[in-house]
């Protein structure tokens, strides 16, 4: 009885230690790297690319302004019209990869096909790079996280009827 007690006090601190482990190396994401992504975007659809270029921080290094604008108005053509959300975004982890993934729809996200900005991070302190992802595989991708922190996360407008008893 007491081998078998031992046995099981010792698979069970195994256990704890390489939870606490797996806890330690996902890194802590900053939370300001949501307002930095976020005004790169608003700059962006304003179009001032060297000045979200500088915001963003690449480590690494950035693309030149040029490059940067080609890159969006390739991939993101609902920008030109100067209009993006500035509320919606998700942060995710993805140990696979080991890296947190930013992102922000550039449109309030009620379709799956909607452009979405997403930025990634090796150390949850700067941006190593940027790209494209439709808002429907953002969600497909984050949805078996577990480290998954919102911004404001999107809650679509439900309809409220009220009934109006001055008129019944």
């Amino acid at each position: 009885m007491k081998r078998m007690v031992a046995a099981m006090l010792i698979i069970w601190l195994a256990v704890g230690g390489v939870c606490a482990y797996a806890q330690e190396s996902v890194p802590v994401f900053n939370d300001i790297l949501f307002e930095n992504g976020k005004d790169a975007l608003w700059l962006v659809a304003s179009g001032d690319y060297e000045l979200a270029l500088s915001l963003l921080d690449l480590a690494g290094g950035a693309p030149s302004a040029e490059d940067f604008e080609l890159f969006i108005t390739s991939n993101f053509p609902s920008i030109a019209d100067g209009m993006v959300q500035y509320e919606v975004a998700v942060a995710y982890y993805d140990p696979a990869i080991a890296m947190w993934t930013l992102a922000i729809p550039v449109e309030e996200p009620k379709e799956e096909d909607i452009e979405t900005f997403v930025l990634f991070s090796q150390d949850g302190n700067r941006f190593s790079g940027c790209g494209y992802m439709p808002w429907g595989d953002v969600e497909a991708q984050c949805e078996n996280l577990y480290d998954v922190i919102w911004n404001v996360e999107y809650q679509p407008e439900d309809m409220l009827v009220m009934v109006d008893d001055a008129n019944l």
